[in-house]
């Protein structure tokens, strides 16, 4: 009987059992302020702990945000290794860093606690006026917990934010955004502009310290740049995500035939290295392999020679398209499949001057539910000839020199 009531009182005090105990419980820790005006705020908060692509996604936001709310102090809570993507007086006067501990899906007793302390004690001092989450499902790292404990009176997010996943966080939100439907992520970040009536600006766009490009500059004279010089984006969070080594050497072998003065650099982490030395084999000399070697902010200042990119389905796609590459995505996502999964081009597709998501159109047998089997199936139905097709429509489009409004700015060291 103990052993029961004890597990019974340790999922209760998990994030999970907190979240929906405020979703029962709770109208709200503290009432709604008057106040709806946010151009008047004093402090704002804005929680992004997600993903590195999900905060580029947001640049456009933050920038519309901090230009509109001249007279806050703007804190962005990001994870570490966003931190770069976000240190920048556009976007905000302060980086908070979200405690890897405080992600998952269901936080433990401890570490839901110290969420909850951390919350108390850094607000306490310096009230908040409004706490934004733009973002539109299931926050993995429990921003909202952290919001409602922060003491804001206006705690911001959509209701389909609210509603993800059956936590039903309606307790710990004091301005409900009405949207039940699933969308781009960039449209949840308009809607939430125009719900604090606001200029709806939301085209992710980064910035590129000095540093960094002094260094890209140093290591590769960029002389040619567009259109001689592409990228591949080789590296995934998950093994269904990976089109085949395979087939990237084979699209690097007939690019060298077709553009010989073409330049591919490979894109990824330090667990793509092996993978980068097989995609070089064969090349005819016109890989250059970076992976690993480059921080965020040095790899968006060479993606920023670079006329056209093309990788799978990850942060990288969405460094380049914000900083005006053309962007050919190959994704695992079946073209009639489930068209509000977590991951699909639906909620997460690429934003750029011009871009093209190529997808499965069947399934491989093996596929199930969310297509997430640890290995490389649907993905693997989208052709070499299929992607040698979308990159020349890409340099077709960058050839024109045409101009967008996508042109990263330089920041100062």
């Amino acid at each position: 009987m103990f052993n029961r009531i004890r597990q019974k009182a340790s999922r209760s005090l998990t994030s999970t059992g907190l979240n929906r105990a405020a979703g029962r419980l709770l109208r709200s820790r503290h009432p709604k302020s008057d106040a709806t005006d946010i151009t008047q705020a004093k402090r704002i908060l804005v929680l992004k702990p997600d993903g590195i692509g999900d905060v580029i996604l947001s640049t456009g936001f933050l920038r519309s945000l901090r230009r509109q709310c001249p007279k806050a102090h703007i804190t962005v809570a990001v994870r570490e290794a966003s931190r770069e993507l976000v240190e920048y007086q556009c976007f905000g006067d302060e980086v908070m860093i979200w405690k890897e501990s405080w992600c998952g899906v269901a936080l433990k007793p401890k570490p839901a606690m110290d969420l909850i302390k951390s919350a108390r004690a850094k607000w306490k001092s310096k009230p908040l006026d409004w706490v934004l989450i733009p973002r539109s499902g299931w926050d993995h790292a429990n921003a909202a917990m952290y919001a409602w404990w922060s003491g804001a009176p206006n705690v911001c997010a959509h209701e389909f934010f609210c509603n993800d996943r059956g936590l039903k966080r309606h307790g710990f939100v004091t301005r409900l955004i009405p949207m039940r439907e699933m969308t781009h992520e960039t449209e949840f970040h308009r809607r939430m502009l125009q719900y604090l009536k606001l200029d709806s600006g939301i085209r992710p766009q980064l910035e590129i310290s000095i540093p960094a490009a002094k260094k890209i500059t140093r290591l590769f004279p960029t002389g040619a740049g567009r259109p001689n010089w592409m990228a591949f984006g080789i590296g995934a969070s998950h093994g269904s995500k990976r089109w085949p080594m395979e087939n990237f050497r084979r699209l690097a072998q007939d690019l060298s035939r077709q553009r010989p003065d073409l330049t591919i650099f490979l894109i990824g982490g330090t667990d793509d290295r092996e993978i980068a030395r097989s995609i070089g084999a064969g090349s005819g000399g016109i890989i250059v392999d970076v992976t690993g070697q480059l921080s965020l902010s040095e790899t968006a200042a060479l993606l920023k020679h670079c006329g056209v990119y093309v990788g799978n389905d990850s942060g990288p796609i969405h460094l380049a398209g914000a900083v005006g590459c053309t962007v050919v995505e190959v994704s695992k996502h079946p073209l009639g499949g489930n068209p509000v999964h977590e991951c699909s081009p639906v909620r997460f597709g690429p934003v750029a001057a011009w871009s093209c998501v190529l997808q499965p159109r069947t399934l491989a047998l093996k596929c199930r539910d969310g297509c997430n089997e640890p290995d490389a199936h649907c993905i693997t139905n989208i052709s070499v000839d299929q992607v040698l097709n979308a990159i020349a429509q890409a340099f077709d489009f960058t050839s024109t020199g045409r101009k967008t409004d996508n042109e990263p700015a330089e920041a100062t060291d």
